[in-house]
């Protein structure tokens, strides 16, 4: 590793202009960003998305109008857009890197290229060759450029053996368009764009090459948001961080602080810790109590940016101002004109896209980014045009059931689970294995959430023979990452004792976060995390250690998330530590901690609901009732009894119109446990009014003893509202209350008799 080189505020512009003009006696490595290569034309990635899709939708103004598409753009990260659109149209939308060529070095790429000649060393994450061509321009020939894997291998060898390349090279982690070739396969070879290729981090040659370079010297980032959350970030964060590191972040130029003969081209040059620091939590305050990147200017951009500087222990610095214009003058090129922006002819294969695969492109956009119903919709378009073909009327079903799961209501559930045995029908009958394990696995998913163990449990089995006994498909990775999430869950959360296993439970979820994790699965890792913080949540009995675990676990997917802007997701996380919070203050012994874990639980679950209103508004009412009803659970906890009422009188009201009386019960028992005694004989009242119509019908009564946890709650709710007649001299309802819970009892000792 390089000596420390230090920089001061004063020096910062004289060092960037002396890296264009002559020798400063230091080795530098500069990092560029896209954000380089607007002048020359190229699009910005909102841009570029806007044009990918309006280029695909075509004349069909009635798949995603022009507010959705916006909405969209801003709410899907690019890796994810773009993964999404894989999903729909496979390895043809590589060919749309084309429009990220561009012909036309601008006046950035030209100090690069002068950089490069004179020994400093180059990193981009830019598709294009404008670097490459600026340097052909100055110099007659061109730099080498590594972005295979052998490449790397080959430049990591060099570097440990000489401390050096051996030739200029501009080193592309991300890829590059390889113009010498025509077929895709070949020219887009390297290039990795999407989230499960960005997932899978960097390779070990990569990583050493970029550590390599980092820790040579000074670092200047130009252009480059940091947001490669899943690749380039978590290195940037922990190497070179002695070395200065300069941060150019455009802005427009403040023409009030030109001075003549002397410009002074940056509006600000932060030098200190702390106004970074502060940027920093502010952002934080927002993004963790359920605004999304989309709701702050360049939100994202500035929340990695901070993340990066704030690692670095000494010499940092944000240069802000015209980035453009302080390289037009560096170079002495102030008279360049930048070109007009590309005009972009689509793929051939655009053309032929059928009305069918524009409205599922539509469906999978929408439900990625949790706008549920705009998803449904495209779905049932998408539906219709495919009547007369089962196969791909299945793959609409499919989209369908998964929406209809996620509205969290008993009817929406046992929709969803009858569209999913439809599919797997459909998939049978032309041999499709992967789509069937896909259905599969999702009915598995939704025996488990109505907590039909034993049945999800010999589904599991049987999946998991059939991908053992068949040929490797695109997919199959996932799907047995899947089978070992799912007998997670399934041995961790049953209240069956022939099924429970805590210990083999846990250990198929870590097997399943690490699989996900080599692999790049990031959507399924923070999937997994999140299953196995539950897990560890419901084990935990009096362990601290093992709430610590799932705390971490939880906190670590909601981190993936809110990158991915997964707001469902997120709303997971935040419900489920909201729980561990809990737990962790019914152990704590000190009232003051005490009281800061339940208004840490109440906090969590707040931003549970509101991570959910923010898209599913209306949508998913039963996940935001659930959510409402954990906050009046930390409420109460907290003594505040006023808000109690109030939150559980709109709850109640809701589970009745869904005709949900086991959490009608849960949340009558609520207002039962605070001090508001004017209307306790009502709602106990009620209580019995709601266990005697499950003694009366056949339906609830068989759901009743089929589920041990709703006679399990009961108990805990009789047992409280029996104490509170007897000690509020409601005697006559303590004795109702009696007789009501001795028959539940009989009924299920006569049941489990019977069994």
């Amino acid at each position: 590793m390089a000596q420390p080189f230090h920089l001061d505020k004063l020096s910062v512009e004289k060092f960037l202009s002396s890296l264009a003009k002559g020798d400063i006696g230091q080795k530098c490595c500069i990092f560029a960003g896209a954000g380089i290569s607007i002048d020359s034309g190229l699009p910005n990635f909102f841009n570029f998305g806007k044009n990918m899709i309006r280029r695909i939708i075509g004349d069909s103004e009635d798949v995603i109008n022009d507010e959705d598409l916006q909405s969209l753009l801003l709410q899907l990260r690019p890796e994810i857009l773009l993964q999404t659109l894989s999903s729909t149209f496979g390895e043809r939308m590589t060919e749309f890197s084309e429009w990220l060529l561009g012909e036309t070095p601008n006046p950035t790429h030209v100090f690069i290229a002068r950089a490069l000649h004179r020994g400093h060393l180059v990193i981009t994450t830019n598709l294009d060759r404008l670097i490459e061509l600026a340097y052909q321009a100055e110099f007659g020939e061109m730099p080498r450029v590594v972005a295979k894997a052998e490449d790397f291998r080959t430049l990591a060898g060099e570097l440990a053996r000489d401390g050096r390349p051996s030739c200029p090279t501009v080193v592309k982690p991300h890829g590059t368009i390889d113009t010498r070739f025509q077929e895709p396969c070949r020219r887009y070879e390297t290039v990795r764009t999407c989230i499960d290729q960005v997932g899978q981090g960097l390779t070990a040659d990569c990583r050493e090459v970029l550590t390599s370079y980092l820790t040579s010297g000074p670092a200047v980032f130009l252009g480059y948001s940091g947001c490669d959350h899943f690749s380039i970030t978590p290195l940037l964060r922990i190497v070179g961080l002695h070395q200065p590191a300069i941060w150019m972040f455009f802005e427009p130029h403040d023409h009030s602080l030109d001075r003549q003969n002397n410009p002074m081209f940056a509006n600000l040059i932060v030098d200190e810790h702390g106004p970074v620091r502060a940027t920093h939590e502010e952002l934080l305050g927002q993004i963790y109590s359920g605004k999304v990147y989309a709701d702050i200017p360049r939100g994202m951009e500035l929340h990695a940016v901070c993340d990066i500087l704030l690692a670095r222990r000494d010499n940092i610095f944000q240069w802000r101002g015209d980035v453009s214009r302080f390289f037009r003058h560096v170079t002495e090129k102030e008279d360049f004109q930048p070109p007009p922006a590309i005009d972009f002819v689509p793929p051939a294969w655009v053309k032929g896209v059928s009305a069918f695969e524009k409205h599922l492109m539509a469906c999978n956009l929408h439900k990625k980014a949790n706008f549920q119903t705009k998803s449904l919709a495209s779905a049932e378009k998408a539906l219709k045009l495919s009547e007369d073909r089962p196969e791909l009327s299945a793959d609409i079903k499919f989209k369908i059931a998964e929406i209809e799961m996620e509205k969290s209501t008993p009817e929406s559930t046992a929709r969803s689970q009858k569209l999913l045995e439809d599919c797997v029908a459909a998939y049978k009958s032309v041999n499709n294995r992967q789509s069937m394990n896909e259905s599969s696995l999702e009915i598995v998913n939704v025996l488990r959430r109505t907590r039909n163990f034993k049945e999800a449990l010999q589904l599991v089995d049987r999946i998991e023979k059939t991908l053992t006994d068949t040929e490797p498909y695109d997919g199959i990775k996932k799907h047995l990452i899947r089978v070992l999430q799912m007998r997670g869950l399934i041995l961790g959360l049953s209240g069956d004792k022939e099924i429970l296993d805590q210990e083999k439970s846990i250990g198929f979820l870590k097997s399943a976060v690490e699989i996900s994790a080599e692999n790049g699965f990031v959507l399924l890792k923070s999937s997994c995390l999140n299953a196995l913080g539950l897990v560890l949540f419901q084990q935990a009995g009096d362990s601290v250690e093992r709430l610590t675990e799932a705390e971490e676990c939880l906190y670590n997917a909601l981190d993936l998330n809110v990158y991915c802007g997964q707001s469902r997701s997120c709303f997971q996380q935040y419900r489920n530590l909201g729980l561990v919070h809990s737990k962790m203050a019914a152990m704590e012994s000190d009232p003051t901690k005490q009281k800061r874990l339940h208004e840490k639980s109440l906090e969590d679950f707040v931003n549970a609901e509101n991570y959910l209103q923010r898209s599913v508004a209306g949508f998913m009412e039963g996940e935001v009732l659930e959510a409402k009803f954990r906050q009046a659970e930390a409420l109460v906890k907290l003594g505040r009894y006023d808000e109690v009422v109030d939150k559980c009188r709109y709850l109640i009201s809701r589970r009745q119109h869904f005709n949900d009386w086991h959490n009608e019960a849960r949340t009558i028992d609520l207002i039962l446990r605070t001090s508001q005694a004017n209307h306790y004989g009502q709602w106990m009242g009620r209580l019995l009014d709601i266990y005697y119509s499950v003694l009366s019908s056949d339906a609830k009564l068989k759901l009743f003893k089929a589920q041990a946890f709703r006679y399990a709650n009961a108990k805990d709710i009789f047992s409280n509202a029996i104490h509170k007649a007897i000690s509020t001299g409601y005697d006559g309802l303590a004795t109702d209350l009696k007789a009501c819970l001795n028959k539940l009892d009989d009924i299920v000792n006569q049941s489990a008799a019977t069994v």
